[in-house]
Parts: structure tokens; sequence; C-alpha cells
């Protein structure tokens, strides 16, 4: 055996090429050689058609990810082998497996070893640390070399080229985990050489006086930044942002963590509280005097902002989207109710039970068109959480237009069967001289008719004494005043007119009118 190594560098890598070529064919893999050595990788291995799966049918199989590899071949008993940044960097950043395959010849130009490195984990982290240093030592070109010396990053596999495939998969399960390849590349890609806080940002901020700065603290109001100039920290290296920001700006703040505190809402000194937890947000600010101090107080879905001098101003929220029980929803209404009633008053308190703020005749926030507005939609929500606790339907979700679609209704129906003393009256459809009634002459009826409450249906009973009265063109209206509490159900699928039959025994009733549906009367006796 000579001892000699008569070969260049770059017959040596044509050997080593040649090499891997003839192992996948030997293999039957489809092993596409790059023309020109510019991307990075040497060859760009695949399985052959008649390789890919049966098992399932064709439109629902998989294709195996192709590897691309880049071939380095040194003398057996070599170390390490220098290459290209910039090709290490294609290769590197390939959303395709990705890998070195180096193999080691000796002096009688027979193949040796084989070692696999994946472009991943530690190797690419070694990769993007050079071209962070690069770029910012004057960029990176064609002539920065990276040498790669044998350590535990280099995976030694037989001569074999269905082995190499098959460890190169064994290494992208690992590097994937849970996830898919590609995506395992790209979170590297954008989280290597980052610490937990990595960007750094100064600027200049403007505010109008203490007071603006504060709520900006608090995120209730923005401010203007100027001279704003951006870092970040990567491998250790601190340079600018990229793509730089621009040197003037708006800034928002977020509060993220608060501490917990309790909200009373109260219509007046001796009444009941309304109750709710919530997070209590202080500004990163020192104060001269406690009364410049302020707070965000958050309880979903309320926010409110709190002025030390006793006064606090509420951010109505849009509930348009909410979906909710209706307990939840009176239970919000009944705070917007006192908070605008002229003795209404808040308080919160930190810590257990110490008192933080309080204010109170705080009525003056609303408008008075907004407060006639709260007080009737308090009043048919109010008036909706009785009717659905008597059927069972507390759990219901309902939407706001869910329960304000029905207010009529709803209004109606609990006067009805709650109030007794409630006079009511409608126009019948039948002609006077087509009912077989006693007119002028009140006597014990049921005034029967269906509510809709959002996705369900609701029948209620009215017991009245009720009178028919002629009117012109033979017309006729019933008039009626409840006597006792009414009856309440829900549909269930019962028929009306069952349900209607039902009341009329139970009140001893001597008539009683149907409604058909949410319209139509129908004018039945009572023994019927």
């Amino acid at each position: 055996m000579s001892n000699a190594r008569p070969l260049n560098a770059d017959t040596l890598g044509e050997l080593g090429e040649a090499a891997f070529g003839a192992m996948c064919a030997k293999a039957g893999l489809v092993a596409n050689k790059a023309t020109r050595d510019r991307a990075g990788w040497d060859f760009r291995v695949e399985v052959p058609n008649s390789a890919l799966p049966t098992s399932v049918p064709a439109d629902k199989r998989a294709i195996p990810d192709p590897f691309v590899f880049q071939i380095k071949t040194m003398w057996h008993g070599g170390t390490h082998f220098t290459a290209s940044l910039i090709s290490l960097e294609r290769l590197a950043k390939s959303s395709e497996p990705a890998f070195i395959l180096v193999l080691t010849i000796d002096e009688d130009r027979n193949e040796r070893d084989a070692f696999l490195i994946h472009m991943g984990d530690k190797v690419l982290d070694l990769v993007l640390k050079r071209l962070t240093r690069d770029t910012q030592k004057g960029g990176v070109t064609n002539r920065q070399k990276v040498r790669l010396s044998k350590d535990a990053s280099w995976l030694p596999v037989p001569l074999v080229a269905e082995d190499i495939i098959a460890a190169g998969r064994d290494i992208c399960v690992r590097y994937a985990g849970s996830s898919i390849y590609a995506i395992a590349k790209d979170n590297q890609l954008r989280k290597a050489g980052y610490g937990p806080y990595p960007f750094k940002v100064s600027m200049t901020v403007e505010a109008a006086s203490t007071s603006e700065l504060i709520q900006a603290a608090l995120g209730l109001k923005p401010l203007r930044a100027t001279n704003m100039y951006g870092t970040e920290e990567r491998f250790g290296i601190t340079r600018p942002l990229s793509p730089p920001m621009g040197t003037t700006g708006t800034i928002t703040v977020t509060p993220t963590k608060g501490h917990d505190c309790r909200l009373f809402f109260r219509k007046d000194k001796s009444s009941i509280p309304v109750t709710r937890s919530g997070d209590i947000f202080a500004p990163a600010l020192r104060v001269a005097e406690f009364r410049q101090m302020q707070f965000l107080v958050k309880s979903d879905p309320l926010k409110m902002h709190l002025l030390m001098s006793g006064t606090f101003n509420l951010d109505m929220p849009d509930l348009r989207d909410e979906r909710k029980p209706i307990g939840w929803w009176k239970e919000i209404y009944d705070i917007f109710d006192i908070l605008s009633c002229d003795n209404g008053s808040i308080e919160v308190y930190v810590d257990g039970m110490t008192k933080l703020f309080a204010a109170n005749n705080i009525s003056a926030s609303f408008g008075a068109d907004d407060r006639k507005r709260i007080s009737h939609f308090h009043k048919v929500i109010t008036a909706a959480d009785a009717l659905l606790k008597r059927t069972g339907h507390t759990d219901l979700a309902l939407t706001f237009d869910d329960i304000i679609t029905s207010q009529d209704d709803i209004l109606t129906c609990i006067q009805l069967i709650t109030e007794i003393g409630t006079t009511f009256s409608c126009d019948l459809d039948s002609p006077a001289s087509t009912l077989d009634v006693e007119f002028d002459m009140a006597e014990p009826g049921v005034f029967i008719q269906a509510l809709k409450i959002g996705p369900i249906s609701i029948h209620y009973c009215a017991c009245a004494d009720i009178a028919f009265r002629r009117t012109e063109m033979d017309g006729a209206i019933l008039e009626g005043t409840t006597t006792q509490s009414g009856i309440l159900r829900p549909d269930g699928g019962e028929d009306i007119y069952k349900f209607s039959e039902i009341c009329a025994r139970e009140a001893g009733a001597k008539c009683r009118i149907t409604f058909e549906g949410f319209g139509k009367s129908v004018l039945q006796s009572g023994d019927q």
C-alpha cells in the first residue's frame, strides 16, 4: 500500500460524490446530482415510485420527504473539514431534511468510514452564529469558510445508502418531535441565539401632564414617542433591529398582571350590594400625593378608571357579541342600574377588606337618555330572569338581542302572571254577531299566549275576570283584570290548546282565550 496521497481536493471530492452516487444506484434510490454546486447541496435523494406506500389509497398517501446532501470527502483519519459559509447557510436553512455526509478515503482510494451530520440543532446554531458575527463585521461573501471538527454531531453510519437514509429519518423524527420537520426547522431558525429578553427599545415619550402619563401607563390612552431606536441581541451580539423601526410613533401600554380586588355596588346605603371580584392595576409611576394616583379595575366585561380624588370613569363595554345565561345579564344590568341611579355607590377593596376607593352619588357620569335607556333594559332583563327561572332555563346562553327583541312580550307576560289587578284588552278577530257570549258581563276566564325568548318558547296563562264589549261596525273587544297569579310552562312540544284546557280547568274558568302562535286569538268556553 502506498503512503502517498496524490489526489487534490477537487479530485478527492469527485471520488466521494461518485461513491455516494453508486451507493444510491445500488439501493435503487433516485439521486439527482446538482450540475452546479452553488446551492449548498450535491445530491437530492428520493425514493423511487415503486417504493411509494401502497397500504393506503394513492390519493391519501404521503410522499416521503426528499433528503438533500452535501458530500464532504477527506482522507481516513482526518478530524475536520472546511466549507463555504454561504453554502452551509443555504443547506441549513432548507425546509427539507438536509445533511452533510462525510466520507473518508484511504490511500488505496477505498471508502473507509461515513458520518452523517444533520443541519439542525447544534450545527444550525453554529452556522447562524457565524452569519450573525460576520454580518456585523461587514457582510457575508463566498470567501468566508467554516471549520467543522469531528464531535458528537458526526453520527457514524454504514457505507450503505439504505442505512444512511434510515439514520436520517430517525434524526428527523427526533428533531421534529410531535411537529413537522419544516415547522421545527423554522422554529429553530427564528429562536436560536435569542435570550428571554432579546429586544430593547429606547424612546422619548411626550405627555401634557402627570395625569396623562399615568393614564398611558394604565393603557387608557396612547402616548406620542420620538427618538425611537431599537436593538436586538443574538448569540451575544447586539445590533439594530432589522428591518429598522421608525423614529417616531405611538406607544400603547397593555397591563397584564393585576392585584385581586372586590367590588361592591349599592343602590343606597341600606341595600344589599352586588359584589364582584376583579383585578386592579396600578401604574409603574410614583406621584407626589396619593390623591394624584389613578388605578384601572377590570371585572369582565367592566373596565373602570379610578381617580383617588373620588371620581371614576366607566368604559361601557360593547356586549352585542356576548352570549351568556340570563343571570349574567341581570348582574351586569343590576350594576348599570346602580351606577345610573341618584344614590348609587361603588367601593373597591384589596388585601381582604382594605378599602382602597369609594364614590357616592355617581349617576352624574350618565346623561338623561342613558339613564332612561339603562332603566328600561334593566326592567326587561329582570323580568326575563324571573320568567326563565320559573321555566328552568337559567343556563340558557342568550345574546342581548335575543332578550331585547322580545322586550314587549316579556314585560306583558310578567305583568299578567305576577301582578294581580292588571287590566288588559285586545281586539277579537270574529265579528260580534258571530260570538256566542254574554256581552258586558265579567266572568272568570283564562288568557293563553305564547312567548319566545331566543331559541325557546314559553306558554303562559293569565287568570282574570273577562268581559266582552261590542264596538262599532260589529266589532268586539275583550277586557280583563287579573285575579290571581298566572301559570307558566316551557313549550316542550306541548300543544297550546292542551295547555289552555288544563289551565281553564285548574282555574275554574268559564271562558278561555287562546292565541295561536304569537297573534291570532280563538274564543272558547271554559267547559269545552
